[in-house]
Parts: C-alpha cells; structure tokens; sequence
C-alpha cells in the first residue's frame, strides 16, 4: 500500500522576517483557493489570518503617519505668512510716510530675532513662532502691526502655528495607539497555527485522502523548496527539499488550539527594520 502523501518540514527560523511572511501568505492563499472546507481547516484558517495579520503589522511597521502629508502643507501655510510678514516690514522700512517707516522699525527689531526661522527644524519652528506672537503682545509692536496692517497677517501666523500643534499631537496620539508587536512572538504564533494546519492536513491524507488535499500537499511541498531554496542561497541550513519517507503513525485530525495566541500590546522586541518615531 503506497505512503499516503505527507507536507514537509522547513527552517523557518531561518527564514528572514519578510520571507516568512511571504511564505506564510502563499500558503494561506492556497487555503483559500482550495477551500477551508475541502481541507478541514474551518476552525484553524481564521486564526492563521488573525495570526498573519499580526506579523504583518510588526514586519510592516514602518510606516508614514495619516497626518504628515497634513503636517507638512500647514508648515508651507505658516512659512509663506510668515515670509509676507517680513517681506512687506521690509518694503516699508523704506516707505516715504515717516509714520509707516517708523511702525516698520519697530516690528523690524522684533522680526530680525527670528530671521529664517521657516529653515528650522519643524518643532523648533513651532517654538519660535510662538515666541514671535509673545513678543507681539507688547502694546507699542500691537500698534505697529495694525498701522502697517499686518495685525491680521500676524493673527494668521497665530492661527496656522495653533492648527499645526494640533495635527503634531494627533500625530504623537497615532504612534502611541500603533499596537507594538514583537516580531519573534508573532512568528511563533503564525508556526504554531501552521503547526496546527499541517498536523491536521496530514492527517485526513492519511484517514480521508482527495485529490484536494493532495493537491494541496503537493502545492505547499512546492512553496516550501522555493524557501529552502532562498535559505541555501543565503548559506543558512536548509531540511530536506521533499518529506520524510517514513511511515507516519496516524495523527489526530482535531488537534488543540494553542493555548496563549499574541494579543495586542505585546512590548516591542528586536526587529530587522526600524521603527519612525
């Protein structure tokens, strides 16, 4: 009587985080396409995506905040005002009317303080600004301001610097809500349901054998030399590219979930790519 078919093994420890993900994504796929129900897999797929998702969310962890394409257009918002203010203080420092020449000087002294503070780094800028309105309040540079009609400019400045500070802190918010997951603890997580699924699989090729299951033996078998494959490439060992020719003794088709799958919140560990603060 001939072995029933049986799906490999793989050192997927050696595998890199990216290509355990990819690996883990074909296999979950072809679950799929054969479907849970041929494969016996109703109760285990969903935890396998909900493990995939997981390692997804450490591997592709680096990642461009919702608000920074916003943080960066109200930057260029307060910058251009900014820039009007001093422009026109300029143009009016050599302005005919002695009243006007005499407001710009005044402004000219608190604006000279804060030359180019549009090149500073954003936080940086931020302070400035709010140290330029300080300055702002005193009566007499108040007085200045509104005879040269750049009070509603400067109200402007104060508005766009409030609305940025704002979208920074929505920003700070975003990090800190991002579940932290540790890349090591996902993997296991992602091997033990794949544990699982293998167990299981192999089990009905030995008790219920179809073409579907075999099928899917053969297609996993597959995905498994493409990654030893990669492996060997790398010089990392690699297990045998086809499975154990031994007999197998009858596995339990209904093995047990595992018993502590990641939740989120795990504390951040060691990761092959960096985290964007």
């Amino acid at each position: 009587m001939p072995l029933a078919k049986q799906i490999g093994t793989i050192a997927r420890t050696n595998l890199t985080n990216s290509a355990h993900m990819a690996m883990n994504t074909e296999i979950h796929d072809r679950i799929l396409a054969v479907t849970v129900a041929v494969l016996h897999l109703e109760t285990l797929e969903p935890g396998y995506k909900q493990c995939l998702d997981r390692e997804g969310e450490s591997v592709n962890r680096v990642t461009k905040s919702a608000t920074t394409e916003q943080l960066e257009a109200k930057d260029a918002e307060r910058d251009k005002t900014f820039q009007f203010i001093t422009s026109m203080n300029g143009s009016y420092l050599v302005c005919p009317d002695p009243q006007m020449q005499a407001a710009a000087k005044v402004l000219d002294a608190a604006l000279k303080a804060y030359k180019n503070l549009y090149s500073k780094a954003y936080s940086e800028e931020t302070a400035l600004i709010d140290g330029l309105l300080r300055d702002m309040d005193d009566p007499e540079r108040k007085k200045a301001a509104t005879t040269l009609h750049l009070d509603t400019y400067f109200t402007q400045l104060k508005t766009q610097n409030d609305e940025y500070k704002t979208l920074d802190a929505s920003r700070t918010d975003e990090y800190t809500a991002r579940v932290k997951t540790d890349t090591s603890k996902a993997r296991k997580a992602t091997d033990e349901t794949l544990d699982l699924i293998v167990q299981r699989v192999n089990a009905y090729a030995v008790l219920e054998p179809t073409d579907g299951i075999n099928n899917f033996i053969d297609t996993v078998n597959q995905i498994y030399r493409k990654y030893k494959d990669l492996i060997a490439a790398k010089g990392g060992p690699s297990t045998p590219t086809h499975p154990d020719d031994k007999p197998y003794p009858t596995p339990d088709p209904s093995p047990e979930e595992p018993d502590t799958p990641v939740t989120p919140g795990d504390p951040v560990g060691d990761d092959d790519r960096p985290v964007i603060e």
